[in-house]
């Protein structure tokens, strides 16, 4: 499945929610679903470079790819969204110390999916 900016899947998952994107995410039912071991599907990523700050990347990605924050610090922010089939994806942002480089760690229960979106993201990013 081939994740496209925007895409109807995500922004419907946004709606449902009734969250605007970006808007926050309650914390307590994200970790919930961190621990709960349902999210076996991993992937990552590395980024060289960005040519935004960490706030403002966070920013643009939330906007691009319809995900909401779930706890935003100085240099890390965790991501969440579901796909249209109800796929819980959770992304985590890391800001490095490599020229505004920036590391992609994600989890969902779609090996598929995940792996589409942080390698879109990722060169989206670029």
């Amino acid at each position: 499945m081939s994740v496209s900016p925007g895409g109807a899947e995500s922004a419907r998952a946004s709606r449902e929610h009734g969250r605007p994107t970006g808007q926050l995410f309650p914390s307590d039912a994200f970790a919930e679903l961190m621990s709960s071991g349902t999210l076996t599907s991993q992937s990552r990523a590395n980024i060289s470079s960005s040519s935004q700050d960490f706030p403002s990347l966070i920013n643009t990605i939330c906007q691009t790819y319809q995900l909401t924050v779930v706890d935003k610090v100085n240099s890390a922010a965790s991501l969440y969204s579901e796909t249209i089939l109800g796929h819980p994806i959770a992304l985590l942002f890391k800001s490095t110390n490599s020229q505004n480089g920036i590391s992609i760690d994600g989890k969902s229960t779609e090996t598929h999916f995940l792996s589409n979106l942080i390698e879109e993201i990722k060169n989206f990013v670029k």
